[in-house]
Formats: C-alpha cells, sequence, structure tokens
C-alpha cells in the first residue's frame, strides 16, 4: 500500500511540475511580447532623435520602415501575471 500511494504522489508532482513549467512558459511569451514592444518604441524614438522625424501618436501609425513591423503582437485577452 505504501508503495502505491508514493507512486500516487510522484504522478501528481509530475502533474504540477508539467502545469508550472506551462505556466511559466505562458509568462515568459507574454512578457516577451511586451518587452519587444518596448524595444519597438525606443528603436523609434532614436530614430526620430536622430532624423528630426517627429513621434507617431501611436505605434500602429508606422510601418513600412520595418521598424515597428519586425516583431509580431500577440493577439487576444491578457491575463495578470501571478507570482
Amino acid at each position: 500500500m505504501s508503495q502505491e500511494i508514493v507512486r500516487q504522489a510522484h504522478s501528481e508532482a509530475e502533474g504540477i511540475r508539467a502545469g508550472a513549467d506551462d505556466y511559466a512558459a505562458d509568462v515568459l511569451s507574454k512578457l516577451e511580447v511586451e518587452v519587444m514592444r518596448t524595444l519597438k518604441s525606443i528603436r523609434l524614438g532614436l530614430d526620430c532623435s536622430t532624423t528630426g522625424a517627429p513621434f507617431p501618436r501611436s505605434l500602429e501609425d508606422t510601418d513600412g520602415e520595418g521598424a515597428l513591423d519586425e516583431y509580431e503582437e500577440s493577439e487576444g485577452e491578457e491575463e495578470p501575471i501571478r507570482g
């Protein structure tokens, strides 16, 4: 009986670890999107400061130059980060 309890505990622990890994991957993916969005804004600001061009009102105002189109943005609702 004790071996069955230990087996069940190991199985449950593996499930918890897998869930934690999935959650961490999801949080990191969302963080990556936000960091890339911030990086786009920084690059655009640097470009504007060196060329004298006005900074656009929103990131959607820019395209065609590749500065803000280099990375895909996520779709759907964002969950709050718990930690």
